[in-house]
């Protein structure tokens, strides 16, 4: 019984009739072609990023702050004048985290047992949570640079604090992923097996 449990938990090619498998390859080609497009054209994220970042930031300084293209953030005083403001760099996006996300997803997508919307569900997942930890991380390093100023906020939180939060919110996404793609399975596997009760 063993044996059968771990046959259904490593997946070794999509599984199913001939529609099964065309959707499993053709939802890993999509997978692919979405990340390397986000690989390849990171900049759109990052503006992106830099935009929704620069909507948050009132919760992080109590200020409004604006973005502006070319990956700026600036930020404003109580009267919403501009005092400081700071360059998202490729080091500061989840552009190319993401892009492996999904990279990843299309591997899987080709193995045998996986469902395709467990997939999904764990490709938007870790996405969004890497979205979100940057976003704090961007919250932050504007945190500084408002109290402490570009020169000396911005090294502070961008190299010790944003590195610490990169590391953490990668991880959170690891096991988000993990969770919804392959813990998730083999409780279903275990079950199927009669090795689980039902209750």
């Amino acid at each position: 019984m063993e044996s059968e449990v771990k046959e259904a938990v490593l997946p070794d090619g999509p599984a199913g009739g001939g529609s099964t498998r065309v959707l499993g390859y053709g939802s890993g080609i999509v997978f692919f072609l979405a990340g390397a497009l986000l690989a390849i054209h990171e900049t759109v994220w990052r503006q992106m990023e830099t935009n929704l970042a620069a909507k948050a930031m009132f919760l992080f300084t109590g200020h409004t702050a604006y973005a502006r293209p070319g990956f700026l953030i600036y930020l404003t005083n109580g009267r919403g004048i501009p005092v400081n403001a700071f360059l998202v760099t490729a080091e500061c996006s989840v552009g190319y985290l993401v892009a492996g996300v999904l990279l990843i997803s299309g591997i899987l997508c080709l193995a045998k047992g996986l469902q395709l919307k467990r997939i999904v569900s764990a490709a938007v997942l870790a996405s969004a949570v890497l979205l979100a930890f940057n976003v704090l991380r961007l919250g932050i390093i504007g945190l500084f640079v408002d109290h402490f100023g570009t020169s000396v906020g911005f090294p502070i939180a961008h190299t010790y604090l944003g590195t610490f939060i990169t590391i953490i919110s990668t991880i959170v996404a690891g096991v988000t992923y993990a969770l919804v793609v392959l813990k998730i399975r083999r409780k279903e596997a275990l079950r199927s097996a009669g090795r689980v009760d039902e209750g």
